[in-house]
């Protein structure tokens, strides 16, 4: 699997992969990086909740982290992974300096929702975390195909984290499921992202090359040279079809720099008839 750099990261964003609110500053050459939304300390001998904080915005606050406990991390960022595209999440280097570790885990294809972790203490001595400064990694890989398979839903995650712990757990199950100022924009662009993924990856790319409004333009300036150039488009999109099953982003986007080339090769042609 190939993982996106910063580029194709934002080509892709908002067709492939949808995050809310999003930090620009946080794009990375390997991925992106995510900031807290909700920290909940946890006193691992007495299996109990000692504290749930909210970090909304950003501001000095800091995480006290005792020797040999663990805070429960519930992300600021909404993310959407489209079917066709998986992630991966890494602890900063400053975390492991401090013998502060991330549970590794992944994204699968499909998910939606805020995304959950735990940071534990190995260190033996107390640590201040900066709330301010990001703490993971999300790096996104592209898959072979699309993937069908349905996720836990983020609830039953967060559920699964708090099973055996005594606490504020309604506060920490709020957070992850309440309608905040984030959640309807957010909807619209995870419903944009799963309707531009299902479409073959010769199409988007196409579709992110050419942009909607000029395709637009172009179908009612010059309907005729459109109509080849789809032509074209059905041909080609056959090609990596048949040539493989599972076409990478890479090939589709050979096959839609080709199309591209026709469609402003017909266009010119009847601009001057």
């Amino acid at each position: 699997m190939s993982v996106f750099t910063e580029y194709s990261f934002r080509r892709y964003l908002d067709r492939l992969i949808a995050i809310h609110p999003l930090r620009e500053d946080s794009i990375t050459g390997v991925g992106y990086d995510l900031t807290v939304g909700l920290y909940a300390s946890v006193d691992p001998r007495k299996k109990v909740i000692t504290s749930v904080q909210v970090h909304a915005q950003p501001n000095s606050a800091r995480i006290s982290l005792d020797p040999y406990s663990y805070v429960i991390v519930i992300s600021r960022e909404n993310v959407h992974l489209s079917s066709r595209v998986a992630a991966t999440f890494h602890s900063k280097s400053s975390l492991a300096a401090q013998a502060v570790f991330l549970n590794s885990t992944t994204g699968d294809p499909n998910w939606n929702g805020r995304l959950i972790f735990s940071l534990y203490n190995a260190s033996g001595i107390r640590v201040d975390l900066d709330l301010d400064a990001t703490f993971a990694t999300m790096v996104v890989h592209e898959t072979k195909g699309p993937s069908h398979a349905t996720p836990k839903e983020s609830k039953a995650v967060i559920e699964k984290y708090l099973s055996g712990l005594t606490g504020e757990h309604d506060k920490i199950v709020g957070y992850v499921m309440r309608d905040n100022e984030y959640t309807d924009e957010f909807r619209k662009r995870a419903t944009r992202v799963r309707r531009l993924a299902a479409l073959p990856p010769p199409i988007l790319e196409l579709w992110i090359t050419l942009r909607l409004g000029c395709l637009i333009q172009v179908v009612r300036k010059y309907w005729f040279a459109s109509l080849c150039a789809f032509l074209a488009l059905a041909f080609f999109s056959a090609v990596p079809l048949l040539l493989s099953d599972r076409p990478s982003l890479a090939e589709s986007a050979q096959v839609a720099s080709i199309i591209s080339a026709v469609c402003a090769v017909l266009g010119i042609i009847f601009r001057k008839r």
